[in-house]
């Protein structure tokens, strides 16, 4: 018997979210593009560019003329030449960098985010390996979950060094919920989450180590973001004062919000407001209710989502399904707890609402995959 409860919200959910987004980004993006370009519409019209062009094309090919068991076939292949995209980075001329990162690629008059497709593309890797096994093989540490852990690890020394560390992070906790979803050992699981973990303490706690210099700072900034939030007093801490500053636009707003368009930290307080820490601009203008709101909306989706994975005909497409769910919500949580100070500061930008060409793009292409696992599970 197919589970109908929230199925019939996914599309309603998904149009609410990604036309809230667009006014949402529209107010919290609007003095940076004023400053920047003259424009205060200027982020929103590049949003909705990437949306036009690529996003929405993207949308309706994978809803509804290409099978998503097709990907099945082609996983290892979708996932190197994403890998060779992501090494790209590292090269000069094909790289963008900013600051001391290296997460985009040029290709003519767009700049491309590889990390972001391999949200899709490891999901797809992870889902097909796994829906091969048999239940013996899962529970097979050799056949399973070792390679599980290479496949996580190479992603992991590409991002770790870019640094894409919430990319990393995120991949590694929808991977382990693939992984216990798919009924493979419970013991290899935390074994594989522990030797995670470990791999990001070395690069958080030694790797910077070896590029310092004598009488330089030798704490990576990922540390001092986690320092920050256990000490958000500490002033020394140059990382406490995006949090700070979130916490006033969260705080400021009360209950209903000020009112549309009416946040002050936009106004070059709160950096990052129309990205990493838009969700503070939410609650600022929208007050508590609206946060509310925002997050059920999160909820509902991943609720629908959950509809789709159980009505799934195979193995290989509730894996899929539950995948690009996951990343989608997970990620939606992660910004929303860690602009709240609840979650150190990850960088981490809120799905269909912060700007960013690559993450809408790649969000409207999992929409697109799940919608045709939908359209197939009521055929």
């Amino acid at each position: 018997m197919k589970d109908t409860r929230f199925s019939k919200i996914f599309v309603p959910v998904t149009w609410i979210l990604l036309i809230g987004g667009l006014i949402i980004l529209a107010s919290a993006s609007s003095v940076i593009g004023q400053q920047k370009f003259n424009d205060p519409l200027h982020f929103v019209k590049q949003q909705l560019a990437y949306i036009v062009i690529a996003g929405l094309p993207g949308f309706v090919f994978f809803s509804f003329i290409f099978d998503h068991r097709t990907l099945k076939k082609i996983s290892l292949f979708l996932f190197i030449l994403n890998i060779i995209f992501l090494l790209l980075t590292f090269i000069p001329q094909f790289s963008l960098q900013a600051g001391t990162a290296y997460r985009w690629i040029v290709v003519g008059p767009i700049t491309i985010q590889p990390s972001e497709f391999l949200k899709i593309t490891f999901i797809v890797l992870v889902a097909a390996i796994l829906s091969n096994k048999s239940e013996s093989e899962l529970k097979s540490f050799t056949k399973t979950t070792l390679p599980f852990l290479c496949y996580l690890i190479l992603i992991g020394l590409i991002l770790l060094s870019q640094p894409s560390t919430s990319t990393f992070i995120l991949l590694s906790l929808v991977a382990l919920v693939l992984y216990f979803y798919s009924g493979a050992s419970l013991s290899h699981l935390i074994i594989a989450g522990i030797i995670l973990a470990l791999v990001l303490a070395v690069f958080l706690l030694i790797v910077p180590r070896f590029h310092c210099r004598e009488g330089e700072n030798c704490v990576d900034y990922r540390i001092r973001r986690i320092q920050a939030f256990l000490n958000p007093s500490n002033k020394n801490i140059a990382e406490t004062y995006q949090p700070y500053q979130a916490k006033i636009g969260l705080g400021s707003g009360g209950w209903l919000g000020k009112g549309f368009g009416q946040s002050r930290q936009k106004y070059n307080y709160l950096p990052e407001s129309y990205t990493d820490t838009v969700f503070a601009v939410i609650g600022e203008e929208f007050g508590f209710i609206g946060s509310f709101i925002t997050v059920m909306l999160y909820f509902l989706f991943f609720l629908s989502g959950i509809s789709l994975v159980r009505n799934s005909q195979n193995l290989f497409s509730s894996l899929l399904a539950l995948g690009l769910i996951s990343w989608i919500t997970i990620q939606a949580f992660i910004h929303c707890f860690s602009a709240s100070s609840l979650l150190p500061l990850s960088g981490t930008p809120l799905p269909f609402i912060s700007y960013g060409g690559s993450l809408m793009t790649v969000t409207l292409w999992s929409l697109g995959i799940l919608n045709n696992i939908r359209l197939k599970n009521h055929l």
